[in-house]
């Protein structure tokens, strides 16, 4: 089996040696079957600090890393959205809100170096997420494990947890009955088991999400687009029209981490433990 995990990357040279820690972990544990392979693909977009000089070396170590280089232009990020109508395609409008419509092109351009590999599963996992090493590892329980397992899901996210996240499951969205997406409540399935599978509309962004290789070639060919609410909200229907399922697994947790937040960690040496799990003591020796 081969699994190629992805990520957009902008101005995260402070997460990335951490970050490299656990992807090291979380493929070491994978690949441990000797059937197994792991290959990465990154894309640097217009960073402003030593982003790109980090994953050129990071490329340059290991054959198993692929590097994209694609800039909108820094200064684009700060131009207003209704002067941003001037760069777009005839017919295209900019939504005065944040659509999340530049992450979408990047995304889109890792689905398609995905399929220039041979790869089974696209992991999309974020530069600020930290998971755990069992994140990827074949044993049950895992992102991957659980794909093999229940044929009928494209894609499944993991539970990522911010620290000020205040009882919501931000890594998933569902509809109400009016059709308004939003992050489903802690209280709605806690009498549920901890691993549960959840039916859900919409995966929440790159916290480690798995897709499936057949969503994303022909004839399905799921792709992210622009939407206020996330950039995988179009992949998430496209795939749910085909047939599969798209859901969300309480039984692998991560952690997502602002730069503030990481280095004010960094710096006391200590994570509260719940809700993010005993793998929190791991990523603490990573960064140490």
């Amino acid at each position: 089996m081969h699994v190629v995990i992805a990520a957009p990357i902008r101005d995260r040279a402070w997460a990335l040696p951490s970050w490299f820690a656990a992807l090291g972990q979380a493929s070491a544990r994978f690949t441990k079957k000797p059937s197994n392979r792991v290959s990465f693909v990154f894309l640097e977009n217009d960073s402003s600090d030593g982003t790109w000089f980090f994953l050129a070396g990071a490329a340059m170590a290991s054959a198993k890393v692929s590097l994209i280089k694609h800039d909108f232009g820094y200064a684009h990020y700060k131009v207003p959205m209704k002067e941003r109508q001037q760069s777009l395609a005839d017919g295209e409008k900019a939504n005065p809100k944040n659509d999340k419509r530049e992450l979408a092109i990047l995304r889109n351009m890792l689905v398609d170096a995905f399929l220039e590999t041979d790869g089974d599963y696209l992991v999309m996992w974020d530069s600020d997420v930290w998971m755990p090493s069992e994140a990827l590892s074949g044993h049950r329980g895992s992102l991957i494990s659980e794909m093999e397992a229940n044929p009928t899901i494209g894609t499944l996210c993991a539970d990522v947890q911010h620290p000020h996240c205040h009882g919501r499951y931000h890594n998933a969205l569902v509809a109400n009955d009016r059709g308004q997406l939003y992050h489903p409540d802690w209280s709605a399935v806690q009498n549920e088991r901890w691993n549960t599978i959840m039916s859900v509309d919409t995966t929440g962004g790159g916290g480690a999400v798995i897709i499936r290789r057949g969503c994303l070639q022909q004839p399905v060919s799921a792709r992210y687009g622009p939407h206020v609410q996330g950039e995988d909200v179009s992949l998430c229907r496209t795939i749910q029209k085909a047939g599969f399922k798209v859901a969300f697994y309480r039984g692998v947790r991560g952690l997502h981490l602002s730069r503030a937040l990481f280095e004010q960690h960094a710096d006391d040496g200590s994570v509260e433990q719940h809700p993010f799990g005993d793998w929190v003591e791991d990523w603490i020796k990573n960064k140490s």
